[in-house]
């Protein structure tokens, strides 16, 4: 049984192109994806209105002797959903900053599993 096995050029470089992709190419997208996703939600939750219209009434309440109250009543409502926001959007902000360091070290971690697993031998 003759095993005349010859290599493909496009398999031998096929690592190469890996690795290119996945530290060069990728990245990029990578980083609008998650940059989007964080600006999506960013106006999901209307951060930008919140902020604009901070010092408005409450529901445009302008009746007289209720103006002072319904901004006092506006602004505490307004500053605890930008409160909460604010902590939903640095949530966000630190598993985006997670996953985009952990694209860079995960085509390591075999190496690591072989390094952990011959120095417990």
């Amino acid at each position: 049984m003759p095993t005349n096995f010859q290599l493909n050029p496009i398999l031998a470089k096929l690592p190469f192109y890996f690795t290119r992709w996945w530290y060069w190419e990728a990245p990029p997208k990578l980083f609008t994806y998650l940059t989007r996703i964080l600006g999506g939600i960013a106006h999901l939750l209307s951060v930008e209105l919140l902020l604009k219209t901070f010092f408005e009434p409450w529901r445009k309440e302008y009746r007289k002797g209720f103006v002072a109250v319904a901004r006092f009543v506006g602004i505490s409502v307004k500053a605890i959903f930008l409160f909460f926001d604010l902590f939903i959007l640095g949530a966000i902000l630190i598993w985006s900053v997670f996953i985009f360091v952990s694209w860079f070290l995960l085509p390591l971690t075999p190496f690591l599993a072989l390094f952990l697993f011959f120095k417990s031998i």
